[in-house]
C-alpha cells in the first residue's frame, strides 16, 4: 500500500474503528497486500494476504475515519494485486504465486459491485506476451494500473536477488480495459532500496513512456 494510506489505514485499525474490525480485519492482521479507491473517492476496496477483497464506503471522499464495512469476496486462489475499470464493470486480479504470471479478468453484474460473485471472463499467463521470467530467480507480479481511458496498461514485476530486476512493463490494449487486446510495449528496470517494488502510482495526464525501454 502507499505509505500515507497504509498508516492511516493502521491508525483507524488501531484505534478499533467498529467497521474495520469486521469480517476478519484487526489490529493482528498486517497483511494487507493492495487497495483501490474510487468513485471520487466515495468507495474503496482493501486486499488482505489471504486474499479476502474487502468493501467499505465512505460518508467523506477519502477519509478512511468514515468508513462503514459492506461486504467481502473471496479469491479462489492467491492474488497479490486487483485493479478497476474505471466504470466499475471489469475487476482484473493478479496470480500472488512466485512464477505464475497470471492476470484474470471479472465481469461484475454492476459497477463495483463484489456482493453478487464476479464472473471470471479472461485470463492470460503474461510470460506468453511479453514478460519474461528470470531464470534462478522468484518472479511475481505485484502490482497493475490503467491510464484514465485503459487504453494502457502497467504491470509491476518483482524478481528475487533483493530486487535489482524488478521492473515495470508497460502495454499497450487495442480495445480499452480488455486484456485480450494488450501488446507489451517495454519496460523499465527499477531497483529496490530495502523492500520490494509492491505498488504503482499512476497519476495524469501520463506516467513515463516506457515502449523504447
Amino acid at each position: 500500500l502507499h505509505l500515507s494510506i497504509r498508516r492511516q489505514l493502521q491508525r483507524c485499525i488501531r484505534d478499533s474503528h467498529s467497521d474495520f474490525q469486521a469480517q476478519g480485519m484487526s489490529a493482528a492482521i498486517t497483511g494487507y497486500e493492495s487497495i483501490h479507491a474510487a468513485q471520487n473517492g466515495k468507495i474503496f476496496f482493501i486486499l488482505s494476504q489471504a486474499g479476502e477483497l474487502h468493501k467499505y464506503n465512505l460518508s467523506k471522499s477519502f477519509d478512511f475515519r468514515t468508513a462503514t464495512y459492506e461486504n467481502e469476496f473471496a479469491f479462489s486462489t492467491a492474488i497479490d494485486s486487483f485493479s478497476f475499470s474505471k466504470d466499475g464493470t471489469r475487476m482484473f486480479a493478479l496470480n500472488g504465486t512466485n512464477n505464475n504470471l497470471e492476470l484474470t479478468t471479472f465481469s461484475l453484474s454492476s459497477p463495483f459491485n463484489t456482493s453478487i460473485t464476479p464472473t471470471q471472463i479472461h485470463t492470460v499467463d503474461l510470460s506468453t506476451i511479453g514478460i519474461d521470467l528470470v531464470e534462478g530467480e522468484d518472479s511475481k507480479c505485484t502490482d497493475i494500473e490503467f491510464n484514465d481511458s485503459g487504453s494502457e496498461m502497467f504491470i509491476s514485476v518483482f524478481n528475487g536477488e533483493g530486487g535489482v530486476l524488478d521492473r515495470i512493463h508497460q502495454f499497450s490494449l487495442g480495445k480499452n480495459y480488455d486484456v485480450s487486446t494488450a501488446n507489451h510495449q517495454g519496460s523499465y528496470e527499477v531497483q529496490a532500496v530495502g523492500r520490494t517494488n509492491n505498488c504503482l502510482l499512476y497519476t495524469s495526464p501520463s506516467p513515463r513512456d516506457l515502449s523504447t525501454s
